[in-house]
């Protein structure tokens, strides 16, 4: 049914709707105490170890087309070592290199031990619980 506008009447409101809590009603419980910690940890920014694919490919390849004999696929065996072996030496000459531990100036993003560094420079003191 029209109610001479261009929107429908679908006659009184819904009442399923949920009213807003008053702030005062609400009860707040605290279950740990409201503090920051001196440290920070950080999960999940490990880089993934897909590195030497195509050695890797190959030497499948080879294992299968011999049998699964390892003595006829030394060359490819060797090929996927040394490759890998070329990565774990670049990733250790990344690691000496990069990301000092002490925090550059003016900088907007910091890595974990920057972070612990200027943490345990200016800590985070609260008053003593009652």
């Amino acid at each position: 049914m029209w109610n001479g506008v261009l929107t429908p009447s679908f006659g009184a409101q819904p009442t399923a709707a949920k009213n807003p809590q008053k702030p005062e009603e609400v009860k707040w419980k605290e279950v740990r105490p409201l503090k920051l910690r001196n440290t920070v940890t950080m999960r999940g920014t490990q880089d993934s170890n897909v590195v030497c694919i195509s050695e890797m490919m190959n030497l499948f390849q080879c294992l299968e087309g011999n049998e699964f004999v390892e003595d006829n696929c030394v060359k490819e065996t060797e090929a996927f070592r040394n490759c890998y072996q070329s990565y774990l030496n670049l990733k250790r000459s990344r690691r000496m290199m990069a990301d000092p531990k002490e925090p550059v100036p003016g900088s907007k993003k910091f890595t974990k031990d920057q972070l612990n560094t200027l943490l345990q420079r200016y800590p985070q003191t609260y008053p003593k619980d009652k």
